[in-house]
């Protein structure tokens, strides 16, 4: 009897035990969206020698870009795929400002640098998931090797994925 009693109250023990800890189902990761897009002057002359200088933006995709960060401890690398118009990249949390170096593709010798100053805070997404850094951008500028302009969309860098927060203009070839 004293073993039953035992072993129904070691069973009942263990089974009302629970996770010590919960499971966090959000992201934490916070990245900037970089988009691309090419831009080019069409100058056209009428016949009374009158010039008119068309500006034309618009997506473009590249053949394997590659991001690489500067100056971190460990450099951070993104490898885009073929055919791609946009690339994520992250900001450090240690630093108000990252550089990266920014190649067109793959086999591309034009090398530029971006240059990118922010603000960040933490942001609390819950027990589970502890909290994670937000940023809002403040500059973006760059080397003008192979990019035309860079310009800021969105300043603000959240766990949102869908906004475009950086756009290059690259000019065409």
């Amino acid at each position: 009897m004293k073993v039953a009693f035992s072993l129904i109250a070691a069973i009942l023990i263990l089974s009302s035990c629970k996770k010590d800890f919960q499971e966090c189902f959000v992201p934490r990761s916070v990245a900037a969206r970089v988009i691309f897009q090419v831009i080019d002057t069409v100058r056209t002359v009428d016949s009374n020698a009158f010039v008119t200088e068309k500006i034309v933006i618009r997506d473009t995709v590249l053949n394997r870009p590659i991001l690489k960060s500067l100056g971190l401890d460990s450099n951070i690398v993104f490898l885009g795929e073929r055919g791609i118009n946009s690339m994520y990249l992250f900001l450090d949390a240690d630093t108000t400002a990252i550089k990266y170096s920014f190649q067109r593709s793959e086999d591309a010798t034009v090398i530029d640098t971006l240059t990118i100053t922010y603000d960040h805070y933490p942001q609390f997404i819950s027990n589970a998931c502890g909290y994670t850094f937000n940023y809002t951008l403040k500059t973006v500028s760059s080397t003008q090797l192979n990019i035309k302009k860079v310009q800021i969309i969105d300043p603000n860098v959240t766990l949102s994925a869908q906004p475009k927060h950086i756009v290059i203009y690259i000019p065409k070839q």
